[in-house]
């Protein structure tokens, strides 16, 4: 087996995974609290979802990638293990299956028409996919299938209405999202909040843990 799907998928297995959070405004920055959290590989894809990978575009699929998605279809990570006061988990990152990818190609399309021809000045946009995203903040992973960016992964930030190049590849990617999950979802643009099922506090991840590791 790749290596980096041994190193995916030993991450994913880690127990008792979890973050130290600070609380937001005032007082409440003084307060800590440790979120459970849950990460999760996808059901392999079905028949169906394998035909539908192959055929998205016209343009190969980087072998990384498919070989990722032909094994697990997606990955949800860090996934609060209480449910909020309107009853969801957040969740860090989310992966999403094939079946899903439409949904967040029509998501992303509403900001897509606040984008200007000026702003959209690369080569790598008509071919890309659209594959993940932070949940609930209107942000969105792409995989570039042609230009200048042909294999790279682009995060899209509805803060300011920008593209950044986030990875080399989609190896990268998933070593980077796992290296250091605190700072990942800070620097994603920090829309992951906790909760601590008590109080109405959104508690902020500083450092991530899992087994017998200290936090």
């Amino acid at each position: 087996m790749t290596d980096w799907i041994e190193n995916i998928r030993a991450f994913v297995e880690q127990p008792e995974p979890r973050f130290l959070c600070s609380g937001i405004g005032g007082f409440r920055e003084e307060k800590k609290f440790v979120a459970r959290v849950n990460n999760y590989l996808h059901r392999p894809p079905s028949n169906e979802e394998i035909k539908r990978l192959k055929s998205t575009t016209e343009e190969p699929l980087p072998e990384d990638f498919l070989e990722f998605y032909s094994r697990f279809n997606g990955i949800t990570l860090y996934q609060d293990s209480r449910l909020n006061t309107s009853g969801f988990a957040a969740v860090g990152i989310y992966i999403a299956p094939v079946s899903d990818w439409e949904r967040l190609q029509e998501e992303f399309q509403a900001w897509l028409e606040l984008i200007s021809d000026e702003d959209d000045d690369s080569d790598w946009f008509e071919n890309a996919l659209v594959f993940g995203e932070v949940p609930n903040s209107g942000n969105y992973f792409f995989l570039s299938l042609s230009g200048s960016k042909k294999g790279k992964i682009i995060y899209f930030s509805h803060d300011g209405l920008e593209f950044e190049e986030y990875a080399s590849g989609f190896t990268e990617f998933l070593d980077k999202i796992t290296l250091n999950p605190a700072k990942v979802l800070y620097d994603l643009g920090c829309y992951t909040r906790y909760t601590d099922g008590n109080t109405d506090i959104q508690w902020i991840p500083e450092s991530y843990a899992s087994g017998d590791d200290p936090i």
